[in-house]
């Protein structure tokens, strides 16, 4: 006897509580992932040395000044405060010893933090899910931030620019969201200034049915002007210079549209000297056919997040050239058909690149959810559009697995310590002093007194 056939209209499929518990657990997965993919991109020896300002820094200035005072105290002309409220934990409960290795630990949760909540945030602006998913993956696979970008506290305000305009342009379900968004919004703006960006999307939001997102636009505001004051109290000491817009256009090309094929500074000095800036713009060409996408068939929101998306990415490369003011960004002069001489893979080009991936997801959402009047149309562009996310991932993983580290295993921070620890400080001398060094080529000098509470 033949088995019954089923009746489609009678079937049961699995119950809607189910599927919300899978997919609630997507932004568990991405916390993980993203965290762990950070860890993994940087040489395991390098996950031992403490970076830049990470040093001297944060955790010179929290030993000898205290945490509380140092607080607000600003660096380089701007506020700095997500790094400082973490240092503060990490020096105090962790030993001195492993304070590299639980700072790349604690950076890697915050980026897959980051990714989780790009995933949250963009449900309404991008609601079909492989769209969003691709997003919160751009987030720990952008291929040019494992040189110095990732695992150090003093570039975690790359991550709070990234994350800031999916906090403005969101709309939280109601006021304990919306308080609690706005408390990282404020700790986004407080730790990296070039979050006045998006105070030109809030006069767009300033309506009733956004009421929910005011506390959030509060605290964009407020953090800015505590940035924008502070920089007028304690101007950042530099010698900005305009480099002219043919250096703009190329440098932008170069350090944020060619990184997402090959990362490999040999390999992109390669293309450049075969064929100069033409591979660079052929990349940029989807992400200006996605944004057109979302500019025609997109809705109010949609086009001003691609928009803002697009100017940020734009602004905030050029903002850091022209503070940078080195003639090592001049690509109109250090570029030339048998010969380069310039930065490559600047750390100013992970942000805007953050900002540009974002506009490939975002029109393949807009896309996806159009609505066709033919449904075997609307199927085949959503299998056309996971197919391009997929494929934009794919290539940031692999170009991922060529990328190098900037930091230096000679200076390895666990040895140093223990000697001080151990030999240096072992004498009944608090005013003995002991200098320890970190990547990129930098000291600091502490006394015994100093280390002695962090030793164990």
């Amino acid at each position: 006897m033949s088995a019954p056939i089923s009746d489609p209209k009678t079937a049961k499929s699995p119950p809607k509580g189910t599927r919300s518990r899978w997919w609630s657990m997507v932004p568990v997965a991405l916390v993980l992932i993203g965290a762990v993919v950070t860890w993994q991109r940087v040489p395991w020896q390098d996950h031992f040395v403490v970076w830049a300002e990470d040093g001297d820094v944060f955790l010179a200035q929290s030993i000898r000044q205290g945490a509380l005072p140092v607080l607000l105290q600003d660096y380089a002309g701007y506020l700095h405060l997500l790094p400082r409220l973490i240092v503060a934990p990490i020096a105090w409960f962790a030993p001195l010893v492993a304070y590299p290795v639980t700072v790349f630990v604690v950076c890697a949760l915050f980026v897959g933090l980051v990714a989780a909540a790009v995933y949250h945030l963009s449900r309404d602006l991008v609601p079909f899910i492989p769209a969003r998913i691709a997003l919160a993956c751009i987030t720990f696979l952008i291929p040019v931030s494992a040189q110095e970008v990732i695992g150090n506290l003093a570039d975690l305000h790359t991550y709070c620019l990234w994350l800031a305009p999916w906090i403005v342009l969101s709309r939280p379900r109601g006021w304990a969201p919306a308080f609690g968004w706005a408390i990282v919004m404020l700790l986004c703006a407080m730790t990296e200034i070039q979050c006045v960006l998006f105070l030109l999307v809030v006069p767009f939001r300033l309506r009733a049915r956004y009421r929910f997102s005011w506390p959030i636009f509060g605290a964009l505001i407020f953090g800015c002007a505590a940035q924008i004051a502070n920089t007028l109290a304690h101007p950042r000491v530099s010698h900005p210079s305009w480099p002219g817009l043919p250096a703009l256009v190329n440098g932008y090309l170069i350090n944020v549209t060619l990184p997402m094929l090959n990362v490999k500074a040999e390999s992109e000095i390669n293309y450049l000297m075969a064929s100069g800036i033409l591979i660079p713009f052929l990349l940029l060409i989807p992400f200006l056919v996605f944004g057109v996408v979302v500019l025609v068939f997109g809705s109010a929101p949609q086009r001003i997040l691609v928009a803002g998306l697009a100017a940020a990415s734009m602004a905030t490369y050029a903002a850091a050239v022209i503070v940078d003011g080195s003639r090592a960004v001049r690509y109109d002069m250090n570029f030339g058909a048998t010969f380069f001489d310039g930065y490559i893979n600047l750390r100013y080009g992970v942000a805007a690149g953050l900002l540009l991936a974002a506009v490939v997801p975002v029109g393949v959402a807009v896309l996806a959810t159009r609505g066709w009047a033919r449904p075997r149309l609307g199927t085949g562009v959503r299998v056309l559009g996971v197919v391009t996310v997929v494929g934009l991932v794919a290539v940031f993983a692999v170009a991922c697995t060529r990328e190098g580290s900037s930091r230096y295993v000679q200076s390895v921070w666990a040895p140093q310590v223990e000697q001080a620890q151990h030999v240096t400080c072992a004498v009944s001398d608090p005013k003995r002093e002991v200098t320890l060094a970190f990547a990129p080529v930098r000291t600091t000098t502490y006394t015994c007194a100093q280390l002695q509470p962090y030793f164990n």
